[in-house]
């Protein structure tokens, strides 16, 4: 097998597992055994001692070429499209977004079930930082009589009523 320029060759392990390998390959693992299947990339190998499968130093630089040549094991020509980093899909902006004006309905909810609770001199900003404290994950799943009991009680015990 050829080298490898030495800059390569020096960040090369020993040994590195199928992740590892995937990961140097810009691949996932489930893409990298199905390559590996087609005979485009070489196998691991199997420990003796404990039937791991592992990436010799080896195999490394010969995946890691086979990637850079674009000619498979088989001798097949194979192209490698790059992944593009993830955006915000609108999907998940507007997925914050409901979930941003829900927590914004449930505190001016709950300030209206205060102050016809008596508690007349709370404040929004109030109930949020309470909200926040005392359900960190959202409310999304409580029931809002418990919702509205949690903030009641938090709120008397700090003396904010």
């Amino acid at each position: 097998m050829p080298n490898q320029s030495a800059s390569t060759a020096s960040t090369l392990k020993s040994a590195v597992s199928v992740s590892q390998m995937a990961k140097m390959l810009s691949l996932s693992r489930s893409r990298l055994y199905e390559l590996v299947e087609q005979g485009i990339f070489w196998p691991p190998v199997y420990s003796v001692a404990d039937h791991r499968p592992f990436f010799p130093r080896d195999i490394q630089e010969a995946n890691l070429r086979i990637r850079a040549d674009q000619i498979g094991a088989n001798g097949q020509f194979v192209i490698f499209y790059e992944r593009q980093p993830r955006q915000q899909t609108q999907s998940q902006s507007t997925a914050a977004n409901r979930r941003q004006n829900n927590q914004n309905n449930v505190a001016a909810s709950l300030l209206q079930s205060l102050r016809s609770l008596g508690m007349t001199d709370v404040t929004r900003p109030q109930v949020e930082q309470v909200l926040a404290e005392c359900f960190p994950n959202g409310t999304a799943g409580t029931d809002e009589s418990t919702v509205l009991r949690t903030v009641y009680r938090h709120l008397r015990r700090s003396g904010l009523s």
